[in-house]
């Protein structure tokens, strides 16, 4: 009888020895835990220095173009335009230049959605990580990622990456967002450049240096958006204000039909590319149910 209980006091010191220790408290474990990886801020920061220095290229040159067209439609130099084109173009490309703008800096320092560390997304401790952590050896050299129900856990960030949240921001996303059925933004991903885990990531922007991630126009997607369709809208207005001014010069006229055939020849081309695409892409689906 007394081996009989000294083998189970054995067994429970082995068991207890071996039983992974998931009660720590939050506080408890970010000291255990190696410190976030450090993003590569040196892309990060020449990619943002091309794209910045970009925007405000385009953003100074619709403004000069639009200047420069009202000045050629100015009534002194005997030309007649109704009074208020002139300051409608200007308004508008200044409404799309602080829209450009404003979006910019949103996509610079605005939040994509990245997974912070939470006692929610740090508990428990996966069974691998706290074997490690028990035993005092490194963590922060752990090979692929720890794959549950409905959830991963990010050895690199060190968070758990749940999909019931991604559902539940899905649908808060799409609630604020006319465009529902939107394709990007379908999952998480932790970026090598960032060295972040971000929520319904889309992909890492080599032009603004930014992980470009949300679902309709939540997180920082909406900016990308907008910024690009202030883009086109700005170079289009100017277009317009320059065009209607050169129509006014001497052979100004035949200047702007050439550039109207031209950009007429353009969007032929890319509407007859968009739908072969179209086509081709329908085929290819149809292709597969059989």
């Amino acid at each position: 009888m007394a081996s009989v209980a000294q083998d189970a006091d054995v067994a429970d010191k082995a068991s207890d020895v071996e039983a992974p220790k998931d009660d720590w408290t939050f506080a408890e474990l970010l000291r255990l835990l190696p410190a976030l990886p450090r993003p590569d801020l040196r892309s990060q920061r020449g990619e943002s220095f091309v794209g910045c220095s970009c925007v405000s290229v385009v953003v100074v040159g619709c403004v000069a173009g639009a200047h420069t067209g009202v000045q050629l439609m100015s009534p002194a130099l005997g030309h007649i335009f109704p009074l208020w084109a002139p300051p409608l173009l200007l308004s508008l490309v200044y409404c799309e230049a602080v829209t450009a703008l404003v979006c910019l800096a949103g996509l610079m320092f605005g939040d994509p959605g990245i997974i912070q560390r939470t006692p929610r997304t740090c508990l428990p401790v996966p069974p691998e990580v706290a074997g490690k952590l028990r035993a005092g050896e490194r963590v922060d050299d752990m090979k692929g990622n720890i794959v549950g129900i409905e959830s991963s856990y990010c050895v690199r960030c060190f968070v758990w990456r749940v999909q019931a949240d991604h559902r539940a921001l899905t649908k808060l996303s799409e609630r604020a967002c006319h465009f529902k059925g939107c394709p990007s933004g379908m999952g998480f991903h932790h970026c090598s450049v960032c060295q972040r885990c971000v929520v319904h990531f889309d992909h890492h922007c080599g032009f603004f240096g930014r992980c470009i991630a949300g679902r309709g126009f939540g997180g920082n997607l909406g900016y990308f958006k907008v910024i690009i369709t202030m883009g086109h809208l700005g170079v289009l207005t100017a277009g317009v204000a320059l065009l209607m001014g050169i129509s006014q010069v001497n052979y100004g006229r035949w200047i702007v039909i050439g550039v109207m055939i031209y950009g007429g020849c353009i969007c032929c081309c890319m509407t007859i590319m968009c739908c072969s695409w179209w086509c081709q892409s329908i085929l290819m689906k149809v292709v597969s149910r059989w």
